[in-house]
């Protein structure tokens, strides 16, 4: 599966030239239909596979498929990424709050619904997002592989909002299984996605590297003397705000209630991310390329004080997706 996820991304986004679409359509995926379009496909097979399956023997997590009454009613929508640089391959399993009826592994029953193999969700990879009926869940990862959602991998999220109808959230696993240097050790953290349409191309920045406690991203390159930040001092296991987007002409670029600088342009560009307040890049891709109508998440992954290295992982939120993980790659 993840040969074949490869293959989709290399089909939809040429090396450096990163999100797709027909910006007088409004944002769009590579496949020709945006993130909740893709979703909702997959769910047709994902919900007959789900439904009844919870540990309470009720179904109701996700809305059911064609044919029903509830296939036109408004979905929440749900993706998780293993954003740990030394945790197992994961999984996830869902329950209403308070409930601890889990249903799942979500990854794996996407993937025998699509009669594939399930992909071993490690790091840094990210699921496709699942459509689920809106409400407030708790979330549980399990190893992936797992043929139940009994055990699980630290503790559950018991404090996520609720999922409102029509809105994206990722579930991240970050930290490290066995910290070392005081680095954080295993938390599972939601965030919500989906920049405000604009047309032009979007962009958050996620801090998930365990030991830069604070994280800065930007345009050029500290070595070149040219850096721009787009972003100063983003603490670990968080999004940008507006408050640390370090717009250039606040009369022409904003920043949404996301954390998506919304409106800039991304043609041949050089990204770099170092620890907040140092001299020297952690780590620095060029080339980098947006197509307008593009919703990107910037994640600074790895950089561990064990010594994994820094990288950066780029999301086209708003792109479709045609199997179990979404459209997200290391940029080199």
């Amino acid at each position: 599966m993840r040969a074949a996820w490869i293959a989709i991304a290399g089909a939809c986004l040429a090396p450096f030239a990163l999100g797709c679409g027909d910006a007088s359509n409004g944002p769009t995926g590579c496949d020709g239909g945006d993130a909740q379009a893709s979703a909702d496909v997959l769910d047709a097979a994902f919900d007959a596979a789900i439904d009844g399956s919870g540990a309470d023997g009720e179904a109701g997590l996700v809305t059911d498929g064609a044919g029903s009454d509830a296939a036109a009613s408004p979905k929440a929508y749900l993706r998780v990424a293993n954003w740990s640089p030394d945790a197992p391959a994961v999984d996830f399993c869902i329950a209403p709050y308070g409930t601890s009826a889990f249903q799942g592994p979500l990854v794996g029953t996407l993937a025998a619904s699509l009669d594939a193999s399930a992909p071993a969700l490690a790091f840094p990879l990210v699921s496709a997002y699942l459509g689920l009926a809106p409400a407030q869940y708790d979330v549980r990862l399990v190893v992936s592989g797992a043929s139940s959602c009994a055990v699980g991998i630290g503790n559950d999220l018991t404090t996520m909002p609720s999922l409102a109808a029509n809105a994206f959230t990722t579930i991240a696993l970050l930290g490290e299984n066995v910290p070392a240097g005081g680095d954080p050790a295993l938390r599972v953290t939601a965030f919500v996605d989906g920049a405000t349409s604009t047309g032009s191309v979007s962009l958050r920045f996620i801090n998930a590297a365990p030991a830069l406690a604070q994280a800065t991203l930007g345009t050029g390159s500290l070595a070149s003397g040219k850096f721009k930040p787009l972003f100063s001092g983003v603490a670990f296991g968080t999004a940008s705000t507006s408050q640390q987007a370090q717009v250039p002409d606040a009369s022409t670029v904003a920043v949404d209630p996301h954390g998506y600088i919304l409106g800039i342009t991304l043609s041949g560009a050089t990204l770099s991310a170092h620890a907040s307040g140092a001299t020297a890049d952690a780590v620095l891709t060029s080339g980098l390329t947006a197509a307008p109508g593009a919703s990107l998440t910037i994640a600074l992954v790895g950089a561990t004080s064990a010594g994994a290295p820094a990288q950066l992982l780029e999301c086209v939120d708003n792109a479709g997706t045609a199997g179990a993980l979404s459209n997200c790659m290391v940029l080199p």
